[in-house]
């Protein structure tokens, strides 16, 4: 696997990063059944266990939702509309997971817990629940893609000017400027 870099963002940015580009390349950190797999160890905090055993199957439904949520974030970030087939995606496989939320009480504390009734789709779920309030939030102001010379990846913008998804996309970013800058001066 090609490990994509994970930023702590919101599930749906992390699912849409394992696009990302390394060393000039584009690569996929979902190509393989065992990639997913890592994927889904990487964010265990928003899994079960019992969706991550499930989920190894449905390498081809989360390939074609982080397709979707790619194109999704991209309209969002640049303000206009997405294209309709990525929605229709996104709510095909949300679709899939038909969910009922179940009361636990443990240690005298009470929460909700959303099950999912097919296994296979419960990480599915959970993905695109998490993308469609994402989207249809208040934080769909914030998402951000990298400026920096070939980056592909997605942010959330803690500051209104924020560029960069990374520190170190925001020097290369700043290093390629100043390139430019003084090969043209040295041109002319």
């Amino acid at each position: 696997m090609s490990f994509y870099p994970q930023r702590g963002a919101p599930l749906p940015i992390e699912l849409a990063n394992t696009l990302f580009a390394q060393d000039g390349q584009l690569r996929d950190a979902l190509a393989t059944p065992d990639d997913l797999a890592e994927w889904l160890r990487t964010n265990a905090s928003s899994f079960s266990e019992r969706a991550r055993a499930a989920a190894t199957g449905q390498l081809g439904a989360f390939r074609a939702l982080r397709d979707a949520i790619r194109l999704l974030l991209s309209a969002a970030a640049d303000g206009h509309q997405p294209p309709q087939a990525a929605v229709r995606t996104l709510n095909r496989l949300s679709a899939q997971a038909p969910s009922c939320p179940r009361l636990e009480w443990l240690d005298s504390v009470p929460r909700m817990v959303v099950e999912t009734a097919r296994a296979d789709a419960e990480a599915v779920g959970i993905v695109t629940r998490a993308a469609i309030a994402l989207l249809a939030g208040p934080e769909r102001e914030h998402i951000g893609v990298c400026q920096a010379p070939g980056c592909v990846l997605f942010f959330l913008k803690q500051r209104r000017r924020r560029d960069w998804c990374s520190t170190s996309c925001g020097n290369r970013a700043r290093v390629a400027r100043h390139y430019r800058r003084h090969r043209g001066a040295a041109l002319v």
